[in-house]
């Protein structure tokens, strides 16, 4: 059977069109070889003498508390555990109500001044995207990133896009790189649930979840089939290019989707980052619209992950 890809889509229904315009400018960047490119992924490698300490988090209401609360369709845990640098990671895993498994899961990577909340606010497609996946079977987790949510206090209590809008280009690649080794640990603690299946892990990313989806896909093999949903192309920092680790990515599968008329890239832009993916199992889809995630397209994604790593699929 062929090897699975990892699925990456990371989505986010806010409007930042003046974070895209320094994202428009210039042409792509040019291919680097493979001894640059190890240069970069270095830095996602994780520093094994930093433990990650998982723990749950109690969850209070009416005078009791309670490491799980049942949402109906699904029953979500708080976990913590510790970042590379020692910080907290607070995260969201939330299992099908049915309890008959072990689930295949999909990390939910959210976008830039987004949170791990955004994949329960009532009504949203984000939330609609998360139904659909417990319906279909699977496990979800989803963390705040570095200066985002729970952890805006590592940036001063400042909006994520002031990073971009004021150039700290450092701080941005601090952002992506602890971001990915948080999933990486992420990924190790869920190798230790019962409940968990680590053998069909996937990933959905939207704007910058689909870009960090894209970096953990290169670095680290275990996400099996991605789904990156408008992806940003970094111009203006060509070694997180997310080209450099399309090229890479480990992933057997990859489902591509983009706008036609997002501010964050060209229609012409998109289609080279899809070329630039090896996966023999690899899908482009071109959506009417903009920087955004429309509920008409989530039955098909769902769909599609269903196909390759949902429950009864090895």
């Amino acid at each position: 059977m062929p090897h699975r890809t990892l699925i990456l889509v990371v989505l986010s229904a806010l409007p930042v069109l003046a974070v895209a315009q320094p994202q428009l400018a210039g042409r792509l960047p040019d291919p680097i070889s493979d001894a640059e490119f190890a240069v970069t992924a270095r830095a996602f490698d994780d520093d094994p003498s930093v433990p990650s300490n998982p723990r749950q988090a109690l969850i209070c209401a009416r005078g009791r508390c309670a490491p799980t609360e049942n949402q109906g369709s699904h029953v979500r845990e708080t976990l913590v555990f510790d970042g590379p640098d020692g910080s907290p990671v607070p995260a969201y895993l939330a299992l099908p109500a049915e309890p008959s498994g072990p689930h295949p899961v999909i990390l939910l990577l959210h976008a830039l001044n987004g949170s791990k909340a955004d994949f329960w606010e009532n009504g949203t497609p984000l939330d609609t995207l998360r139904e659909a996946l417990h319906a279909a079977g699977f496990a979800v987790l989803a963390l705040d990133a570095p200066y985002h949510g729970g952890r805006l206090y590592e940036n001063d209590f400042n909006d994520p896009p002031h990073l971009v809008l004021s150039g700290q280009r450092p701080r941005l690649r601090d952002m992506s790189t602890r971001s990915v080794i948080e999933h990486r640990r992420a990924l190790d603690y869920l190798a230790t649930r019962a409940d968990i299946d680590p053998t069909r892990i996937g990933a959905l990313g939207f704007s910058q979840g689909a870009m960090h989806a894209l970096y953990l896909s290169a670095v680290d093999p275990r996400v099996r089939a991605g789904v990156v949903w408008a992806t940003p192309m970094r111009k203006n920092d060509p070694p997180f290019y997310p080209g450099h680790f399309a090229q890479r990515t480990q992933a057997a599968a990859v489902l591509m989707l983009a706008g036609t008329d997002d501010p964050f890239y060209s229609v012409p832009e998109a289609e080279t980052l899809f070329g630039l993916i090896p996966s023999e199992d690899k899908s482009f889809v071109l959506v009417e619209g903009g920087h955004r995630v429309r509920p008409t397209e989530i039955p098909a994604v769902v769909e599609w992950l269903g196909e390759r790593i949902g429950p009864g699929r090895h």
